[in-house]
């Protein structure tokens, strides 16, 4: 959801007809009329999951229970954490911070967020770049907690039996929803569109949610789902889903990366 619009800007992708892929009719009004992926009426890209950037930790391990971003800096767990090599730990450095701006942060709020993730180098075992990768450290015991992409990860580790949990901290958590989108000069577009109906189908929905742990869109796959499931994402609650702070396009993104590039260098 952070790069949908530069792609519609550069007219890069195609805009589609939703008559063409009725499946995705029942998605979540509040997807399908993002701004993301809506632009002076045509839609272009049809929403298929969506999460939030938890907090993950090993429930036997990290005692008591962490309720703050701010427990990840705690001089107990040096060596023990792993966070993600992405924008996203700067999105999620400001709401640490307190910054309302995440999207649009200033020079001075940037450096203070270099600052503050240089001072949790310490604790930092590994950054990691896949969720894969973050599951093995926690499969291996290289790490007790860190940042998650959510869904993924948790999914895998109770799968193999591990007692992991993932929060939103106090301060909040930023959020996503990633959406199919066809390329503007795509040679088999109606196949494209084929594909994205028969993802959309309920049943196919179902089976996303139980492989990935990511949110899904059609709510007509809602009942379908375990209520573990549904708890997680409040999926009965549609004022939780509205209440996030879902990515958008940020305009001095190579600044942000910049950032990044230094912390993990320093």
């Amino acid at each position: 959801s952070d790069t949908t619009n530069i792609l519609i800007d550069a007219n890069q992708v195609r805009t589609i007809n939703l008559n063409q892929v009725p499946n995705a009719k029942t998605t979540m009004e509040f997807f399908q009329t993002a701004p993301a992926v809506n632009v002076d009426g045509k839609l272009y890209g049809v929403p298929v999951a969506w999460g939030f950037i938890p907090l993950i930790f090993d429930a036997d391990k990290v005692k008591p229970a962490p309720t703050s971003w701010e427990d990840l800096w705690n001089p107990k767990y040096k060596n023990q954490l792993s966070v993600w090599q992405d924008i996203a730990l700067i999105y999620t450095t400001a709401i640490q911070l307190g910054y309302k701006n995440v999207y649009t942060l200033d020079d001075t709020q940037l450096e203070a967020i270099k600052t503050k993730l240089i001072a949790q180098k310490p604790n930092i075992r590994k950054y990691w770049t896949t969720a894969g990768e973050l599951a093995n450290l926690f499969m291996n015991n290289e790490v007790i907690a860190g940042m998650s992409f959510g869904g993924v990860t948790i999914t895998q580790l109770q799968g193999e039996g591990r007692n992991v949990k993932e929060i939103i901290p106090t301060e909040g958590a930023t959020s996503w929803f990633d959406n199919w989108m066809i390329p503007a000069k795509s040679p088999n577009p109606d196949a494209a569109l084929s594909y994205i109906n028969y993802f959309h189908k309920p049943e196919t929905q179902k089976q996303f949610a139980a492989i990935t742990g990511y949110g899904i869109t059609n709510e007509n796959a809602f009942k379908l789902v375990t209520p573990e499931y549904s708890k997680v994402y409040e999926l009965d609650n549609p004022d939780f889903i509205t209440s996030l702070d879902y990515w958008k396009a940020v305009p001095r993104r190579q600044k942000y990366l910049d950032v990044l590039n230094a912390v993990i260098a320093a």
